[in-house]
């Protein structure tokens, strides 16, 4: 609720209740006055009564003339008289004038009357009502003497109220002429005088009065409050309202703005203190901004990919470096576990020093990109990252180390190859030429020994054995010397049918079931369509030889597909598949999985697909059987060296 309304509800209630009070006190007051007022008629009626019932006894009666209608009172001892003119006269005493007096009143005010009675009454008239009885006890009860006593109170006659009063009537000298019999004597209260009035004249004024009176209470009520109100709303609500706009303004960044309520009063206090607050929320805020816009740069242009995560491990932020690195959007891992990008389970610390509990950790990870494939990263954390105040978390920088891998790998694999290039060039001189002469001695004794011997058998044995051995000297040879690459356009459909054509006996003769499914729409490779036949028959030939091992239906497909700027080559068997153990060494030179095997197909096919700058990837799992893929470019990049 705003503070104008609040403060209208407040002085309005406020004023309505002083009001309550003023008319609660008046109407009460008014109350008095009134039943003042009834008393005071009633007992002028009362003494105006007694005054004319004094006068009357003091004349010892009055006489008045009998005519029609005027009786004779039978309890005087003389009630009449007569004149010498002839006339009657009838003696009026105080008690039958009072009488005659209270029956013309009730003729004459209809409700208004008065009534003469006693306890003791000779006029059988005067018996007394409840109420007058009740009230001559009530006055006799508690009179003392010379004590004058009244009796009061309201009733309600039909759908009338009426004020009753009650005066005693003492006996005096001159009453005991009449009552002296009756054991009265003067001073005693011998009965009295009952006059009752009308309230409803007086009621109805009193509801005017009443009216009146909460008709200028409201409209006192009003005039009062809207008066503070303007008042109010003048000296405090119009400069509250001008500093609540500043606010707004200020909250929107509008620093400049005036505050336009600097009076010298305490709401210009405050709009002076609040002129100093707005320059330092505006110093404040543009060294927030500044340092955001520093951070913000930090991040975007960091060359590497950035985490922010809660002490949970919750991602809260990261730049687009990890989009690239990942292939996942910024807002897919907002909120993400770490788990989901970053391999935890998989670190590598350089040196036991970079592991420090306070601060942070410098290892070896590897990011999960989305298609599931891993890059291998540096990672250094930070802890007690500063996020929000009471709240910290933890910054992760990740550098893509892929290419540093690839560097090692290939310094790796260049000291095997010289080692290699080192050791070929001593089998061909110390290797060679003794096989040379060993065959020709061996075709000697063989020409020499008759067909039907037995050792018939041992020489072809022994000359299988030297073609094996020309074999590897001839593998090491040609894994050792450079051959000049020949690129060209060929259909890959093709080059893999000439590579079937070289060993599809063998696969027949095997019992060994060949598909080859090459997508529509593929375009020719640039490639060197001879050393691409050699590795096809290279991976074909240890998949027959993988198939024959199961004892079972053998199966190898051969599938061609485009993905990009590369044509991938998918060559699948349901052979006896490679262990885990086995399969991080299986492109190593002179490692083979069969025992008359060189060791050195599958790293002589890794070096022909590298210089024709594609890479070649392997899945397997025992029992069930190997998949290799050869990805190799669509077209050469310009810059490639032939060797």
């Amino acid at each position: 609720m705003r503070l104008s309304k609040k403060v209208m509800l407040s002085v309005g209630l406020f004023i309505t209740l002083i009001n309550l009070v003023i008319f609660f006190v008046v109407g009460k007051r008014l109350d008095n006055m009134f039943m003042k007022n009834l008393e005071a008629t009633a007992r002028a009626f009362y003494k105006q009564i007694v005054i004319t019932r004094a006068w009357v006894a003091e004349q010892g009666g009055v006489f008045v003339k009998k005519r029609p209608g005027v009786s004779i009172n039978p309890y005087l001892p003389e009630p009449y008289v007569c004149t010498l003119s002839g006339d009657t006269l009838v003696l009026r005493n105080p008690a039958m004038v009072t009488r005659e007096l209270s029956e013309l009143s009730h003729q004459m005010g209809k409700l208004f009357q008065f009534h003469i009675t006693s306890l003791n009454p000779l006029n059988p008239h005067n018996e007394p009502s409840p109420f007058e009885k009740e009230a001559l006890l009530a006055i006799l009860e508690k009179r003392e003497p010379n004590d004058y006593s009244e009796y009061m109170r309201v009733e309600k006659i039909g759908d009338n109220q009426v004020f009753r009063y009650f005066g005693p009537l003492f006996t005096e000298e001159s009453c005991l002429k009449c009552h002296g019999d009756q054991g009265y004597q003067v001073g005693d209260i011998r009965g009295g005088i009952s006059i009752l009035i009308p309230m409803d004249d007086f009621i109805a004024a009193r509801k005017r009065n009443i009216l009146l009176m909460a008709a200028g209470g409201v409209a006192a009520s009003i005039f009062v409050s809207f008066f503070i109100y303007l008042i109010f709303k003048r000296l405090i609500i119009s400069p509250l309202y001008q500093l609540e706009q500043t606010a707004n303004k200020i909250r929107h960044g509008n620093y400049s703005s005036p505050i336009g309520y600097l009076k010298d009063d305490e709401i210009g206090d405050l709009g002076r203190a609040m002129e100093k607050m707005q320059h330092a929320i505006h110093a404040s805020t543009e060294s927030i901004l500044h340092s955001e816009r520093k951070y913000r740069q930090l991040l975007r242009h960091s060359p590497e990919a950035i985490l922010i995560t809660n002490e949970h491990d919750e991602i809260l932020e990261a730049n687009e470096n990890i989009a690239r690195l990942s292939q996942y959007r910024v807002d897919e891992l907002t909120g993400k576990p770490l788990s989901r990008i970053l391999n935890l389970n998989k670190k590598v610390y350089y040196h036991v020093d970079d592991r420090d509990e306070e601060r942070g950790d410098l290892f070896e990870s590897e990011v999960i990109c989305k298609d599931g494939e891993t890059i291998p990263v540096e990672v250094a954390m930070v802890r007690h990252f500063a996020i929000r105040s009471h709240q910290t978390g933890r910054i992760y920088y990740l550098r893509d180390i892929s290419g540093r891998k690839k560097m090692e790998e290939y310094m790796l694999q260049s000291e095997k190859m010289y080692a290699l290039g080192q050791l070929s060039a001593g089998i061909a001189h110390e290797i060679r030429n003794p096989l040379f002469a060993i065959r020709n001695d061996l075709d000697y004794l063989r020409r020499q020994t008759p067909e039907e011997s037995q050792y018939q058998e041992v020489y072809a044995e022994m000359e299988d054995g030297l073609m094996r051995v020309e074999k590897i000297v001839q593998s090491i040879l040609d894994y050792a010397k450079p051959h000049p690459l020949s690129f060209d356009l060929y259909d890959l459909r093709d080059v893999i049918d000439k590579s079937l054509m070289l060993i599809r006996k063998q696969l027949q003769k095997n019992h060994i079931r060949i598909a080859v499914q090459v997508a529509e729409g593929l375009e020719r490779v640039e490639m060197d369509a001879h050393q691409i036949e050699q590795v096809l028959m290279n991976l074909l030939t240890n998949a027959m030889r993988a198939v024959s091992q199961t004892g079972r239906e053998g199966r190898i497909d051969i599938s061609a597909v485009k993905k990009g700027r590369y044509a991938i080559i998918h060559i699948e068997d349901n052979g006896i598949g490679i262990s885990k153990e086995s399969l991080p060494h299986i492109f190593d030179p002179f490692y083979s999985l069969s025992s008359d095997g060189t060791g050195l197909g599958l790293t002589i096919a890794r070096k022909i697909i590298e210089q024709h700058q594609g890479f070649i990837r392997v899945q397997s799992q025992l029992r069930q059987g190997t998949r290799f893929s050869i990805h190799l470019p669509l077209r050469q990049a310009k810059t490639i060296h032939q060797a």
